[in-house]
């Protein structure tokens, strides 16, 4: 993103998307919901409940709030959740690259914000962040962060993935780290598309 287009943006109402706002407000969708909305016995309440524990909040936030609507689709993105978070074979640093590039393709400025910050702990180089960030190839990679660099790219424009693409990831990765890299992907995209579909704000205080 140049300079320019980022203070245009400032400057303008926008949907976490990035297309301008046709009204005079961007009223989020899907933004509350009652809990006493939930069956009582859905064994997804209790999830639910100590997700907000984990994370130390007393109310659900970015994707969660809009997936409150279907508790089953919920369990089954915690589920997802708690696998990236723990049980990735990429490893944090490589996890979050994928998260970013998902975040970025999809101009979902919550989810690049809730990972920008995890991507520079785990070791990510910030000129890697900011080439992304402003939608170019990093020039400087690692040879396993191009590998899965281009793999996430080529799926998420494309559709598709070259023979030289999926060769290097596989010598990088494996067949278990290249399904993994993919699902991440897919995951953080479809968080993306909840999120833009709810029109989910930025939390306070947070720049795009």
């Amino acid at each position: 993103m140049s300079r320019e287009t980022y203070y245009r943006m400032k400057r303008q109402k926008t949907y976490p998307s990035g297309r301008v706002c046709e009204a005079d407000d961007c009223t989020t969708r899907l933004s509350i919901y009652n809990r006493d909305h939930l069956c009582a016995r859905c064994d997804e309440v209790e999830r639910i409940e100590k997700f907000e524990a984990e994370r130390g909040t007393a109310t659900l936030r970015g994707p969660w709030v809009p997936l409150l609507r279907a508790p089953e689709v919920l369990g089954l993105m915690l589920d997802m959740r708690s696998h990236v978070r723990d049980r990735s074979v990429l490893g944090q640093k490589l996890t979050e690259l994928a998260i970013l590039v998902a975040a970025r393709e999809w101009t979902q400025q919550y989810e690049w914000s809730a990972h920008v910050g995890a991507a520079e702990q785990a070791g990510l180089d910030p000129t890697v962040i900011t080439a992304i960030a402003e939608g170019r190839r990093p020039p400087e990679m690692s040879a396993e962060e191009a590998s899965l660099y281009d793999l996430c790219m080529e799926l998420h424009r494309n559709k598709s993935v070259s023979d030289d693409t999926y060769d290097r990831a596989l010598a990088a990765f494996g067949q278990e780290g290249v399904v993994e890299a993919v699902t991440i992907g897919g995951y953080y995209a479809l968080l993306a598309m909840v999120m833009n579909t709810a029109r989910t704000p930025l939390p306070a205080g947070r720049e795009p």
